[in-house]
């Protein structure tokens, strides 16, 4: 092989020797983070330098194709393993599993391949020639797809390096943080050769800067690490601080081997002091390892330690420190001794000379001096059963009382007065009283010789303050239901008007022939969309109480069996059902749909607390209350109630959370799982129906939620089931719209004229008795809104019977129902409607009235 002679070849054969003892340099400093990833990295550099070294020296093509490729062997090992040593340096050594590994090693054995295989497809490099115009003869050949790719793939890895290095110099301390500084420099070094190279904008243009900026890094690197001396002790005045301290200290290494100890420490040693050195300090003090195991990962932290026998004894506060470096590595450990014998000697004969005052005032009060004749008549006990019986065996203070007692005793020996302390007693026959307390010490020569105790019986003031205090939240929770509920119901109106016109348009487009299938479906998501907001708006009136009831008598034993039939097949398996009941009847005046939405809320709160599974219990009882008794709640009238318990084993409702469980809108589910709305419409359920509710709860063990109905005293009756009339179309009958809002008479006149009737129109009661009087003998039926100014619709049909007796009317209300159905019949409305409503259900009540007879 024929060679040319030029000074780079020297140059880069010299710099190759400098990396290779640059690595034996590296492997000999063992305790460095990363030593054999530099050592290969050092390594690799030094061949890549060799090869490209020759390929410069070789004159020929092949000759330098082939040390071009001994090239890459290094290349692509130094990229790696950069990338590798970064993360080691770094403390991110958890990064560097197999799976990590294997992913790094993929572009460079690829890489290796095609070099290697270049001739069979072109991949690297293209075909080869010599460039003769320089100083010495340099191979060219332009880059392949796959050259671009291990490019991309190095200059991703490079960029990462420089990244975890740039945090490194951000976040460490002052020493580290020139360090950082350092390697970061190096690596842009490499990535700065490799641009110009791979730009064209070399500026030695017929030398690769690349392997010589990477040796620079290589060699910078190691430079850095130990001109630095990171992971050294400084000995900075070593004799000055530590052999002066009064303190023992001993510095251990990673290992727990001893690695300097001062004089203090050398005294406690004792004969092993002189080999102490390179020792573990188990060797020496063997149950310090335990105490490092506890303790050796945080700072300052220890225990005490005796050393020594008989007059050599001496206590000593053991303290130890870790010594980190800047990635949270502990490097060495410093144990701190101080002796404490003294302290610990004082402290001890304080403990002493407590406990002898002590046990001289449990003397002064080993016995129950004397007692008021009034103890027998509040607690049971004849005065005679507690004299002479030590204080603490009495047993008549309650125990949850018993450390705010012991804790006011204590004050009182110590010569305080104590004044009206509230405690818990307990009296003979079992039975609980409140006591307020007051004691004064009795001192005699200045030492307390007994205490002296009045106790007054304040049992009934307690709980009727107590019973007050419940009795004003529960007013101030009902005045701000009732609140909440009044605004809801003027609200759910206004939107009823809106829902029920947007319902009827929808519905009468939806009917026009030439519609596209998607204008169609378009127009069924806003009808259901708005049958949605419909119904959310009657879960508002529920909670207000003002919406409309079916009501009949009705026992709930059946609705209840149902129900439980219903939860067994649908509840998770997790969950256990149970209904609970006597054989009896349970009837009362409900509206069954009503009270079903009212149970189904309930169990649905119970499942969503079990969601580890559980017990739910449902309980049917019949309470009485009598004249005189105090009922269940204090609302409750007397007479008979059907009381109703839905209980669960979950996870309970925090005391915090219960004042508003029953508030509109309130909620602790996470978003858009739940509206807020379900409690509250239970509480307005059971409230319109006379009756009350009350919840009982315990984190983490569960909750009850009882309701009180009225019972009904006579047998259940079937509801009567109205018959619809057919045909649905109307017959060309004559009807009186009457609507204060606009948009809502506009959409119902198009609705009923669709129906095939005549609609004459007017806006209010007054304009409705105008209308009428021209067009008396024509109009087969008012349909009349209720609530409208000037005169609302009841009136209205009242006035228009006294001329026209049988009249027909039927009411269109946006309002929650406050009159009873029967009521309004008696006043000549046949039917009421509730918007929003389908046009089917209205034209079907429509037709139902007109042909009744």
């Amino acid at each position: 092989m024929a060679l040319q002679g030029t000074p780079y070849v020297i140059l880069l054969i010299a710099t190759a020797i400098v990396s290779a003892a640059s690595a034996l340099y590296v492997y000999s400093r063992h305790r460095i983070p990363g030593n054999r990833t530099m050592v290969l990295t050092a390594l690799a550099g030094a061949v890549w330098l060799v090869g490209y070294a020759l390929e410069l020296a070789s004159v020929d093509i092949p000759s330098k194709i082939f040390w071009n490729q001994i090239q890459y062997v290094g290349i692509v090992i130094v990229i790696a393993t950069w990338l590798v040593f970064t993360f080691q340096y770094t403390g991110r050594e958890k990064w560097l599993t197999r799976r990590t590994l294997i992913l790094l090693s993929i572009d460079p054995i690829l890489t290796l391949l095609l070099v290697l295989t270049n001739e069979a497809h072109g991949l690297i490099w293209g075909p080869p020639m010599l460039d003769i115009e320089g100083p010495f003869l340099t191979l060219v050949r332009p880059h392949g797809a796959g050259f671009w790719i291990h490019a991309t793939y190095s200059y991703a890895l490079l960029l990462t390096t420089a990244f975890l290095l740039a945090q490194m110099l951000v976040r460490s301390r002052h020493l580290y943080r020139r360090q950082a500084r350092l390697l970061l420099f190096a690596t842009s070094l490499p990535i700065l050769g490799s641009a110009l190279m791979i730009f064209g904008i070399n500026p030695l243009r017929y030398l690769d800067l690349a392997p010589l900026s990477f040796t620079a890094a290589s060699l910078m690197l190691t430079w850095s690490l130990f001109r630095l001396r990171v992971g050294d002790i400084v000995p900075v005045a070593r004799d000055a601080v530590v052999e002066s301290m009064s303190d023992g200290v001993i510095v251990l290494d990673e290992q727990n081997r001893i690695v300097d100890l001062n004089g203090v420490a050398r005294l406690l040693a004792g004969h092993a002091a002189p080999e102490a050195i390179g020792q573990s300090v188990g060797q020496i003090w063997p149950d310090w390892l335990d105490l490092i195991e506890r303790h050796g990962e945080e700072n300052g932290t220890g225990e005490e330690v005796v050393l020594g026998e008989g007059r050599e004894r001496r206590v000593y506060d053991w303290r130890v420190s870790p010594i980190v470096d800047w990635v949270g590595r502990i490097t060495s450990r410093v144990i701190v001794l101080r002796d404490v014998t003294e302290r610990r000697e004082a402290e001890e004969g304080q403990r002493k000379a407590l406990a002898a005052r002590e046990k001289a005032l449990a003397e002064a009060l080993q016995a129950t001096r004397a007692l008021r004749p009034s103890v027998e008549r509040v607690l049971g006990y004849k005065p005679e059963e507690l004299i002479g019986r030590p204080f603490q065996d009495l047993n008549v203070v309650a125990v949850d009382y018993l450390e705010a007692a012991a804790s006011d005793t204590m004050r009182v020996l110590a010569g305080e007065r104590v004044d009206s302390s509230l405690y818990g007693f307990i009296a003979k026959d079992g039975t609980d009283r409140i006591g307020e307390v007051s004691g004064a010490p009795l001192i005699r020569d200045g030492q307390v010789v007994a205490v002296i105790s009045v106790a007054r019986d304040v049992t009934e003031r307690v709980r009727a303050e107590e019973a007050l205090k419940e009795s004003e939240e529960r007013a101030q929770q009902q005045s701000r239901l009732a609140a909440v509920g009044q605004l809801a119901a003027g609200i759910a109106h206004d939107f009823n008007n809106i829902i029920a016109t947007i319902i009827v348009y929808a519905q009468l487009l939806s009917k026009a022939a030439d519609l596209s299938i998607k204008d169609r479906e378009r127009l069924a998501v806003i009808s259901q969309q708005a049958k949605r907001a419909g119904n959310l708006i009657e879960q508002i009136l529920d909670f207000s109480r003002r919406s409309m009831l079916e009501r009949q008598p009705l026992d709930l034993l059946p609705l209840l069996k149902e129900l439980t039939q219903l939860l067994d097949r649908t509840l998770p398996e997790s969950i256990q059902v149970a209904l609970v009941h006597e054989p009896d009847e349970y009837i009362v005046h409900a509206d069954p749909t009503r009270l079903q939405q009212v149970m189904m809320n309930l169990v649905i709160n119970a499942r969503d607390a079990m969601s580890k599974g559980g017990e739910l219990c449902i309980r049917l009882d019949q309470i009485q209350v009598q004249p005189g008794e105090t009922p269940p709640l204090p609302e409750m009238e007397v007479g008979e109630w059907v009381q109703v318990t839905v209980s669960d084993t979950g996870v309970g409702i925090p005391p915090d959370v219960l004042p508003h469980i029953y508030e509109p809108f309130f909620t602790t589910k996470a978003p858009g799982q739940g509206s807020g709305l379900g409690l509250a419409q239970v509480y307005g359920i059971v409230r319109q129906h006379e009756g009350y509710i009350d919840v009982a709860s315990e984190v983490g063990h569960g909750t009850a939620f009882t309701f009180y109905l009225p019972a009904l005293p006579i047998p259940q009756v079937e509801p009567l089931m109205l018959e619809v009339a057919e045909p649905v179309q109307g017959r060309g009958e004559t009807l009186l719209l009457v609507e204060d809002d606009l948009a809502a008479l506009i959409a119902l006149r198009d609705t009923l004229e669709t129906l095939n009737y005549k609609v004459l129109t007017a806006c209010d009661g007054q304009a409705a008795m105008e209308v009428f009087e021209r067009h008396a003998d024509d109009i087969a039926l008012v349909v009349s809104d209720l609530v409208m100014p000037k005169m609302g619709g009841r009136e209205l049909v009242r006035e228009l019977k006294k001329t026209t007796p049988y009249l027909k009317a039927v009411a269109v209300t946006g309002y929650a129902l406050v009159d009873d159905k029967q009521e309004l019949k008696q006043d000549g409305i046949q039917e009421v409607v509730r918007k929003p409503f389908e046009v089917s259900d209205l034209a079907e009540i429509i037709r139902q009235v007109l042909g009744a007879e």
